[in-house]
């Protein structure tokens, strides 16, 4: 195969027995440059990931990885971030719905950290990171990393314990332009406070998309995040429905909340 520069084999229930020729579909020479790989819904699992990760490693042309619904698990995206250590071209990453949990945000994390990543999109929807995982996450964003300008860490565990790293990212990182984040309506009032004040000394974010939400949340959110903001105003996103008002949850006592 030559000249490929897109190759999309999308729901193609490729498994174990297929995954031999992708190191191979990776290399880059002069008459074969793949800058897009497609391989979302199959089956490709950890053994998958091997093989996506020994083709990674000296790949210098793709830009765009869709590996989303593929059962990769923490253990596999490990093995991506490993091979993409020192990569300068992948720039966006799909690892929605793939029962990642938190040692794999974790491996991400650093991954973010990495001064040679190019990373500008990261999708992390519909898997398994919980707390720790998500502060991993917000907190290489709110230290160093400059670069990513989407994340989607949506149907998640997010709880109360992302507070103060979600606060930071979002006061300290100027180059994040979107931020697609859900449960956060189930917070009680002082911290949903604490968030529209964050965003109103935030000076990037365009579009913030808070998923499945009530209608009370949305609408202060929306009335108070762009209060004072000196950069352009923010432009919140939610699903097409609200859900029903539920009881506010916290998992310590608001008198608690750390200071951002």
């Amino acid at each position: 195969m030559t000249n490929i520069k897109q190759l999309s084999l999308n729901e193609m229930n490729l498994t174990a027995n297929h995954i031999a020729t992708i190191p191979k579909l990776l290399e880059t020479s002069a008459t074969r440059k793949v800058m897009v790989l497609n391989l979302k819904h199959n089956q490709l699992g950890i053994d998958g990931a091997m093989a996506i990760a020994q083709g990674l490693i000296e790949n210098t042309s793709l830009r765009l990885l869709d590996l989303s619904q593929n059962r990769l698990g923490s253990k596999g995206v490990m093995l991506l971030c490993e091979a993409l250590k020192d990569n300068q071209t992948l720039s966006s990453l799909f690892l929605d719905t793939n029962g990642i949990a938190s040692e794999g945000a974790y491996a991400l994390s650093d991954l973010l950290l990495d001064k040679s990543s190019q990373l500008l999109e990261l999708h992390l929807a519909w898997n398994l990171v919980c707390g720790t995982g998500l502060n991993s996450l917000f907190t290489a964003l709110a230290l160093t990393n400059r670069k990513l300008k989407f994340l989607d860490v949506s149907y998640n565990f997010v709880d109360i314990t992302v507070i103060h790293s979600l606060r930071c990212m979002i006061e300290r990182n100027p180059a994040l332009k979107y931020l697609a984040i859900s449960d956060l309506y189930k917070f009680n009032e002082r911290a949903v406070d604490t968030i529209c004040k964050s965003l109103q000394v935030n000076q990037g974010l365009k579009m913030m998309d808070v998923k499945s939400v009530t209608e009370d949340f949305f609408l202060k959110v929306y009335s108070t995040a762009n209060v004072g903001r000196r950069e352009s105003h923010i432009e919140f996103r939610r699903d097409e429905k609200y859900l029903k008002r539920r009881q506010p949850i916290a998992a310590i006592a608001p008198e608690d909340y750390p200071a951002a």
